[in-house]
């Protein structure tokens, strides 16, 4: 059995916003959001505070545009999905936008794990 292990989590409540073919443009609602990995499936799963059901997003191969300004990330989507992000924390915002750069490229949080470790043993070799 396989577990889901969340890499980015909100913690905390942050503005949300989504523009879908199905919902159209929805209110800001405060809300959280967790960056899920399983295997090899991404996605981005949102909970409201006000309830209601969570929205799971494939985010895997399925990244388009991601747009970072002070304190929103906007993600659109190749389903043409937009999801926008606001009042996120600056530290939590850095590592958001340097996770969802890595995975629109094709490369996985395990793929910059072992890179990282390959060039600490080539710095630890040198020195």
């Amino acid at each position: 059995m396989t577990t889901i292990v969340p890499k980015l989590s909100s913690g905390g409540a942050v503005k949300i916003r989504i523009t879908s073919m199905d919902l159209g443009t929805t209110r800001w609602k405060e809300g959280s959001f967790e960056i899920l990995e399983k295997e090899n499936k991404v996605s981005l799963c949102i909970r409201f505070n006000c309830g209601g059901a969570s929205k799971t997003f494939q985010l895997n191969q399925n990244l388009k545009l991601v747009n970072q300004n002070l304190s929103r990330i906007m993600l659109t989507l190749k389903d043409n999905n937009v999801i926008i992000l606001d009042k996120i924390p600056p530290t939590l915002l850095q590592k958001t936008k340097e996770y969802l750069e890595k995975l629109k490229q094709g490369k996985t949080s395990n793929y910059t794990a072992a890179r990282f470790k390959k060039l600490q043993s080539f710095v630890g070799e040198a020195i």
